[in-house]
């Protein structure tokens, strides 16, 4: 695509990428990604998620136009989502949350017109 339009397409985006993760912070299986991990928590969260993402830092990327195309959005989205079930039992509420929360996902970027899998 020429330069115009994917600069004008990373703008659209931004308002699509904003609106979707108001969604999922909104959604009741999104308690366990609004804030980063706290190490009081998991103590050795850290030692073993090397790429740490939540929510909240998202937000802030998406406030400082970090995320100029989709991929690099659902990258950081499913990063958060693999890093859960990486560090967590399939067991926990945690996992689960990562299931439900990751499936919303989907479905709202199919209704944007962004998903690509």
């Amino acid at each position: 695509s020429s330069g115009i339009n994917a600069e004008y397409g990373s703008g659209v985006n931004q308002k699509h990428f904003t609106a979707i993760w108001i969604k999922l912070k909104a959604h009741s299986s999104a308690w366990p990604f609004l804030e980063p991990v706290k190490p009081e928590i998991a103590p050795d969260y850290y030692q073993h998620i090397k790429y740490p993402c939540d929510l909240q830092t998202i937000g802030e990327k998406l406030s400082q136009g970090y995320y100029r195309t989709r991929k690099m959005f659902v990258a950081d989205v499913s990063r958060m989502f693999n890093n859960c079930r990486l560090y967590n039992d399939i067991s926990t509420e945690y996992y689960k949350c990562a299931a439900v929360l990751q499936k919303y996902f989907i479905n709202e970027l199919k209704e944007a017109n962004l998903y690509d899998p």
